[in-house]
């Protein structure tokens, strides 16, 4: 393996153990916290922690028509950030981060058509590994589902896979015009101001927030998200998105692990397990491709 392509799953690894943290703080938040306010606050918390990288590095992009695609990202991450939250409020955060790894192969779809990167045989076992294993998760003998599409959570959590999916399409043909410091603050600062308005229209959802104990987890997950974005634009320079995207997705192992110890997510934990490790086994033939 070349050094630099190492660097870069390095770089996603840390990343997806950044992730699966802030996934387990998430759940906790979610189902205390008006979600349109925790969505803002966790972009502008974002904003603020990438600014320093901002300032450091101040650069322009030389091509201005890029600053339509950093305005796109900036909404999308803003849609993102709000269906995915309002999905927590209804699903366990295990089965939410499993499901949400249908985004792997949208993207590498997406990828390839979009980006022309390559496809090749492990991406394909890799591809269907997981889709594999998200439909053993779904299989069920018994009446009960573990992801009913009646839940009220169930439409926004893949209205977030769709959204995610073009948000990080973009970021990486676009963040290549910036450095990573300066992309990661321009984009959480943008996704703030798409999420700003509405949140006026319902002050009294803001106060009590600075008055909640949810507060300083709230910042924290920001934190953790922001680390996770910063080093995946970091290894976007180091190997394709195809590669990177997956190898980040193993945060499902952290956050089902997590989600068993402090989130009390115990039911058909042998079923969330297995699919897990079919996902991992699926992402880790897509990142050696």
């Amino acid at each position: 393996m070349e050094p630099l392509l190492s660097l870069g799953i390095i770089f996603a690894l840390i990343a997806a153990f950044s992730s699966g943290i802030e996934k387990i703080l998430r759940k906790k938040i979610a189902v205390n916290i008006d979600t349109l306010t925790y969505a803002f606050i966790f972009q502008a918390a974002g904003a603020i922690f990438a600014l320093p990288l901002f300032i450091i590095k101040f650069e322009l992009p030389s091509n201005p028509s890029i600053w339509f695609l950093v305005i796109l990202s900036g909404f999308l991450w803003a849609g993102f950030a709000f269906t995915l939250i309002k999905s927590y409020k209804h699903l366990e955060a295990s089965v939410n981060t499993i499901v949400s790894k249908v985004r792997i192969p949208l993207f590498l779809i997406l990828s390839i058509i979009f980006l022309n990167e390559t496809l090749n045989s492990n991406k394909v076992i890799g591809t269907f590994l997981i889709f594999g294993g998200l439909l053993y998760l779904s299989y069920n003998k018994s009446k009960v589902k573990i992801l009913p599409l009646d839940n009220p959570g169930t439409p926004y959590l893949f209205a977030s896979i769709f959204l995610i999916s073009f948000a990080l399409l973009i970021d990486k043909f676009a963040s290549g015009f910036f450095n990573p410091g300066m992309y990661t603050f321009m984009v959480y600062f943008i996704a703030s101001l798409f999420l700003f308005p509405p949140l006026l229209m319902r002050k009294q959802s803001i106060k009590p927030i600075f008055k909640s104990k949810y507060l300083f987890l709230m910042i924290v997950t920001s934190f953790l998200s922001v680390t996770y974005y910063f080093l995946i634009l970091n290894a976007y320079k180091f190997a394709e998105a195809s590669i990177i995207i997956p190898l980040t997705e193993l945060s499902v192992l952290v956050t089902v692990s997590g989600s068993f110890l402090f989130l009390n997510e115990k039911s058909n934990l042998k079923r969330k397990i297995i699919s897990t490790l079919i996902i991992i086994v699926g992402a880790v033939f897509i990142s050696f491709a």
